[in-house]
């Protein structure tokens, strides 16, 4: 018999999903400087993670640091500026360039800007991943 045909009709056990507990939240104007020190720290930037939150955005900075995950967070308004890391860690830009298209995130200062052509052409919808607030 397979483990299948052994297995009946007993449902699976609902996943376990973890409290996330490796969180640092930091400020926009701290956002620079965490991500220097983060850095310094030999961590590792492994990508940015943007979720459109209403009136704000919430952007997570994921790092690694010898396989343990460590999350930075900061909360962006929708009318603010977040200025950009890219000028302390290059690799940034990618994915700084596609939050700033896709959601509307007001990211300054990019080192290497995509002006919103990134992925967008011309006629295109503007920020297609941002939600309508007040629709």
């Amino acid at each position: 018999m397979t483990d299948l045909e052994t297995s009946g009709s007993v449902p699976a056990p609902a996943p376990v999903v973890p409290e996330v507990s490796n969180i640092e939240e930091v400020s926009v104007a701290g956002i620079v400087e965490r991500v220097r020190l983060a850095l310094e720290q030999g961590w590792r930037l492994v990508t940015l993670t943007c979720m459109d939150r209403g009136e704000q955005f919430e952007i997570l900075y994921h790092f690694d640091d010898n396989l343990t995950l460590h999350n930075i967070r900061v909360y962006v308004g929708r009318n603010e500026e977040l200025p950009s890391v890219s000028g302390v860690c290059l690799a940034s830009f990618l994915v700084e360039n596609e939050i700033k298209e896709l959601f509307g995130v007001k990211i300054t200062n990019i080192a290497i800007d995509y002006a919103d052509r990134l992925y967008l052409v011309d006629e295109g919808d503007v920020t297609p991943m941002a939600k309508v607030i007040g629709a």
